[in-house]
């Protein structure tokens, strides 16, 4: 198997470690719809760690803040959606949500950027 496929078989099998119990409760097919919308957020996940985003999220911050623009989000904005091909439908995952519980755990690790915290200081 060559690298990126070791990749992707790497990121499924953890996405199916971190979400066993939910996936185990789920038909064959729903099983399969889930874990791709569960791999995608976490794909989002992997995006909004990133430096880039993480830097650009701290300056819009400040940006609005002296500007006082009073605009309701910080960008950029990390979005997930899975296409359907049974029904030919886009589906706009809910990242926000997934990724709340997660902000607090990994602002020590990463240093990821939360809305209204102004102490961070990034380069």
């Amino acid at each position: 198997m060559n690298a990126p496929l070791r990749l992707l078989n790497a990121t499924s099998t953890l996405v199916m470690r971190l979400h066993n119990t939910e996936l185990k409760q789920l038909d064959h097919e729903d099983r399969f719809r889930r874990l791709v919308e569960l791999n995608v957020m976490e794909q989002c996940l992997n995006v909004f760690k990133t430096h880039v985003v993480q830097r650009r999220r701290v300056e819009t911050f400040r940006e609005r803040k002296k500007d006082g623009s009073g605009a309701k989000y910080t960008y950029p904005r990390v979005h997930g959606l899975v296409y359907d091909p049974k029904n030919g439908l886009i589906k706009n995952l809910p990242v926000r949500e997934f990724l709340l519980p997660h902000v607090e755990e990994l602002e020590n690790i990463y240093q990821v950027y939360r809305p209204g915290k102004t102490t961070m200081d990034m380069p």
